[in-house]
């Protein structure tokens, strides 16, 4: 596969990677009234609930526009100095944000770079915390929809296997919209097997 041909089709990749892990489509509008709600908060960047909530909406944005990138950046970072014990989830979206870097990138060896960091990021968090449904949802959203030779689908399929075992004890700690964005990628995927469905809407 020449250049232009992979530049391409891990662009596609990408792309269908971000358009995937835009929970439910979020329309725009609502996102961007939400941010203005958090950020006329009185010293809402010192509440790691917000600063968490801003962070995800601004990944929201950032799978559509580059420009969000940095703003979601700096909210995980921050987080990571505000609630220490959700270092995992605040690295895993940092994550991710390293490989939507590869989508606004023009130089395919770039686009691998990002896409490997991100990978190796993602891994290191899922090991620290391998019960956490969020960043096992990260991971098995970038890995399902990267190319063959990346060598991920096992990693897709297991992360959303260890999803749906752990989703009953996890669903009460999450908003329920992102509960149905999970379990909708999760049907989407074809791993789970009838049974495992079934327990992941009980």
């Amino acid at each position: 596969m020449n250049l232009l041909r992979f530049s391409a089709l891990l662009f596609i990749i990408i792309k269908c990677m971000t358009t995937a892990a835009s929970t439910s489509e979020k329309d725009k509008n609502f996102i961007l009234q939400r941010v203005k709600e958090i950020e006329r908060t009185p010293n809402y960047l010192n509440n790691p609930n917000l600063v968490k909530e801003l962070g995800v909406l601004y990944y929201y944005l950032a799978t559509e526009e580059e420009v969000y990138l940095e703003p979601s950046k700096k909210c995980f970072e921050r987080l990571k100095v505000l609630q220490p014990a959700w270092l995992a989830v605040s690295e895993a979206y940092l994550a991710t944000l390293t490989a939507l870097r590869a989508k606004y990138t023009l130089w395919p060896i770039d686009k691998l770079s990002y896409a490997n960091t991100a990978l190796v990021q993602l891994d290191k968090c899922v090991r620290k915390s391998p019960t956490n449904i969020e960043i096992l949802y990260l991971r098995a959203v970038l890995c399902h929809n990267l190319p063959i030779f990346f060598n991920r689908k096992s990693t897709a399929i297991q992360d959303c296997k260890n999803i749906c075992k752990y989703m009953k004890q996890s669903k009460s700690l999450y908003p329920v919209d992102f509960i149905q964005d999970v379990i909708r990628f999760l049907k989407s995927t074809n791993y789970l097997s009838p049974y495992e469905i079934q327990l992941l809407e009980s």
